[in-house]
């Protein structure tokens, strides 16, 4: 497997040094000339669809609804509507018809996790090693010396200065051992699920019969039928504090930690949105089904259909990177950092990527 590109949801990018070789090699074509032939990144990409294909989806469905809400149908307006604090690729706003269906009340938690782990003996990717002659074929048989095997994924750690970074390679950190070796689950039970790759979402959502939600879906649910309001609890920021896990200080340096939720929180820990949904607002950010296209709004509003998923991926700052959406901040999102839980927030990350602070909830179609 390859090694990964790690994302700083908040705003930045960070290369592993294996990765940024293989995005020299991306870089050489665009995303929507490529071809699997040329394209090593397509070809890891259908191996591990190929992978999760081969996961038995369960057979008890007596509960198939259990923890989920039903969302209505509905049309709503989709896009930027925080002012300042709105990005480019939040625009244009566009109209949007969405069917109904059914999401789950909460991110997917450790235990909910564990369970589909003990079933299936699926492994993260944040938790199997580096495979070498694919990262050097990938590479166009470049391989730096000293390259190790050994997993490892992204941990947030304060930084001794505003300007370094804030995220750490830790030997052992994955879903089981959230801060890396020495770190576990006890007490976590019920908080979400991080370092879970794209992948490794939609690993689980396929076993339990169901499916990551578009980015339409997504904002359509946590705007909860408010369709104006720039949070989904409205529009006054200081009702944060009954209704998301954020950062609370002067980030990365003080977290003041008023909320008494240093990281993850205990999932539904907070109001709920219209809808019955808890932590559509910070706690990690979520998978959604889609690729990350900046100018993918404009797309949309030209389009019959506004409900059509991207079919190529582009991010201006990083062309040559394959990228999905993710949405709904951290609980490192910080109001004059970050903003990620705003309902028209878009973010994106590498696929084949786990952080201390990504996880996912899923849905189900009607029926």
């Amino acid at each position: 497997m390859t090694n990964k590109l790690f994302t700083d949801k908040s705003t930045q990018v960070f290369s592993s040094f294996l990765m940024i070789l293989l995005m020299t090699c991306f870089s050489s074509c665009q995303s929507n000339e490529k071809s699997t032939s040329q394209d090593p990144f397509k070809i890891f990409h259908e191996q591990y669809l190929q992978e999760i294909e081969k996961i038995p989806i369960r057979t008890d469905t007596t509960n198939a609804h259990a923890g989920m809400v039903w969302i209505p149908d509905g049309t709503f307006v989709m896009g930027g509507n925080g002012g300042a604090q709105s990005r480019p690729d939040e625009y244009p706003q566009h109209e949007c018809t969405v069917k109904g269906f059914w999401m789950d009340t909460t991110e997917v938690t450790n235990a909910q996790f564990r369970e589909f782990v003990d079933v299936t003996g699926y492994v993260t990717i944040a938790e199997r090693e580096v495979n070498l002659a694919q990262i050097k074929a990938q590479s166009g048989g470049v391989l730096p010396e000293g390259v190790s095997t050994e997993p490892v994924s992204m941990v947030f750690v304060t930084p001794t200065r505003a300007d370094a970074y804030w995220w750490e390679l830790k030997p052992g950190a994955s879903w089981r051992q959230p801060q890396g070796e020495g770190s576990d689950l006890k007490g976590k039970e019920n908080h979400p699920v991080v370092h879970v790759a794209w992948y490794d979402a939609m690993a689980y959502a396929r076993w339990a019969g169901k499916r990551l939600p578009t980015e339409t879906e997504w904002e359509y649910a946590t705007r909860g039928g408010l369709a104006e309001n720039v949070y989904f609890w409205g529009n006054n920021f200081s009702a944060s504090a009954i209704s998301a896990n954020y950062w609370q200080g002067n980030f990365p340096m003080k977290n003041y930690n008023l909320d008494g939720h240093e990281r993850t929180a205990m999932v539904a820990s907070y109001q709920p949105n219209a809808y019955g949904l808890y932590d559509m607002a910070g706690n990690v950010w979520e998978w959604c089904a889609d690729w990350y296209d900046e100018g993918f709004y404009k797309k949309k509003k030209s389009a019959t259909n506004t409900n059509i998923l991207p079919e190529t991926y582009y991010d201006s700052t990083n062309p040559g990177m394959p990228q999905k959406v993710v949405r709904g901040g951290s609980f490192l999102c910080n109001e004059s950092y970050c903003t990620g839980y705003r309902n028209a927030a878009r973010m994106k990350s590498s696929p084949d990527t786990g952080l201390e602070h990504t996880g996912f909830r899923c849905v189900i179609d009607n029926g």
